[in-house]
């Protein structure tokens, strides 16, 4: 994506003029304009995206580490009053949330982070069962579709018990601001990932408050998202709030591609709850080319809800594996030459649980399973699923593109004759998904490609 910014934002930078960078970050005269904040190619968006990375506490890795406190650097983008607040949230299924706030002289900010501790966040993430949500937004019989507004009852769980926090701070902080900001103060919320779901459950509920009202709601910000509420939820939210949101993902995101689809069915025990998931606001895809160096960024409308904004994954591998045989063709280093179709690989399936005996013959929609591949001698091997599904092992050191993984060992890259990966099988039922492993013995050996058909069944 190639972002313009103001004509003062690089030479503040060159001069070091504190006032100037805090100007063209979040702290302009007058405060953000959303008008020029929610532009598609907004140099704001840069600072925002900025800002949904440090509402984590650490560096995840083998090893967690935790983080240099983000203060001065938001102080330096114009960030006033005594530093950056960070909330914690236990709600009734033992689900953690995490809210980090700070102000401007003219404006609040309000970030919701994603996965923090797959403990704190499974009871989060993992109940997938519609709650009504109408009640809770004071939605009455006049409204439209009252019954089908839901939610998931995690996230919604989780944004009951830490809107009172949030809330409460955001209180203290207009109260810093200075007299004159009071009447016209803006909050913008951002969210990343399983904090994108909070963000959009949020966003209304601050611009229904008498307190703060939909005019203090400067914008909604959301990276990597994921779709939280029902089609008639998003009809609502886009009525009230969606031209103030914005979605940006990059590529193939699994967390917009694979979880929780539109079109995907309630869980079977959620009786009476109508319609299916759907996206708020418009959305923005970084799409990779294998070719240019430049994504190309592809917008959807508001209202519009599509997978595959960025084409056909799988034509994409194809296209990048013969983009970089092109160009080691042209640099004179086409030693593998050209691949060869390999039928002495073993390819299979197993639950979750299991690595050996018999493997299954079809993958459940949604279900975590075992991928193992052998191989007659030892290789270097990298496998790809097929659209919708998900690639989550840890030895998976190096991970391309989505649904996608380099098989290797954390001391580097060892060959074997037998890997394993961890997938998830998309929720398409009745469809198939091909797995494809591409591997060499190494050196510029030939590259071996064996590909397997799974079909999806609803169990």
């Amino acid at each position: 994506m190639m972002f313009t910014g103001p004509p003062n934002l690089t030479a503040a930078a060159a001069a070091c003029s504190a006032a100037d960078i805090a100007a063209a970050a979040l702290a302009p005269a007058g405060g953000l304009n959303p008008a020029a904040a929610l532009r598609s190619h907004s140099p704001t968006t840069l600072f925002f995206a900025a800002l949904s990375d440090m509402a984590y506490v650490n560096d995840h890795g083998f090893v967690p580490s935790p983080r240099a406190s983000i203060w001065p650097c938001l102080q330096s983008w114009g960030a006033e009053g005594s530093g950056a607040v960070i909330l914690n949230s236990t709600d009734a299924a033992g689900g953690v949330s995490h809210a980090t706030l700070f102000r401007t002289n003219h404006d609040i900010f309000l970030l919701f982070r994603g996965l923090d501790d797959p403990a704190n966040m499974e009871p989060i993430s993992d109940d997938l069962t519609p709650s009504p949500a109408a009640a809770y937004y004071g939605l009455g019989a006049d409204d439209d579709q009252p019954s089908s507004i839901w939610a998931l009852r995690g996230f919604l769980r989780a944004h009951k018990a830490i809107e009172p926090l949030y809330q409460a701070e955001i209180d203290r902080l207009v109260a810093e601001l200075p007299a004159a900001a009071q009447p016209t103060y803006r909050i913008w919320i951002v969210g990343h990932s399983d904090g994108s779901a909070l963000a959009q459950l949020a966003a209304p509920r601050i611009a229904q408050a008498a307190k703060y009202s939909r005019a203090r709601l400067g914008g909604v910000f959301v990276f990597g998202p994921q779709r939280v509420g029902s089609t008639a939820f998003a009809s609502w939210y886009n009525k009230l709030v969606g031209p103030r949101t914005i979605r940006f993902q990059y590529g193939w995101d699994p967390a917009w591609e694979m979880l929780y689809l539109p079109g995907s069915t309630p869980p079977a025990d959620s009786t009476g709850f109508n319609g299916t998931l759907a996206a708020v606001g418009r959305g923005y895809n970084a799409c990779p080319s294998p070719t240019a160096k430049r994504e190309r960024l592809v917008a959807t409308a508001l209202g519009v809800d599509k997978l595959n904004a960025c084409g056909d994954p799988d034509a994409f591998l194809q296209a990048t594996t013969a983009a970089a045989a092109a160009a080691a063709a042209a640099a004179g280093k086409d030693c593998h030459k050209a691949p060869q179709t390999d039928r002495t690989t073993g390819i299979m399936l197993y639950p979750a649980d299991q690595s050996s005996g018999k493997p299954v013959a079809k993958a459940c929609a949604g279900k975590a399973y075992n991928v193992m591949v052998t191989f007659p001698d030892r290789r270097l091997a990298y496998v790809a699923l097929g659209a919708g599904s998900r690639v989550t092992t840890s030895a998976a050191a190096v991970k391309r593109c989505a649904n996608s993984a380099v098989f290797s060992t954390s001391n580097g890259f060892k060959p074997s004759s037998r890997f394993t990966a961890s997938g998830v099988a998309p929720m398409a039922v009745g469809s198939k998904r091909q797995v494809q492993v591409v591997s060499a013995t190494g050196g510029c050996a030939p590259f071996m490609v064996a590909s397997a058909s799974i079909d999806i069944a609803k169990c």
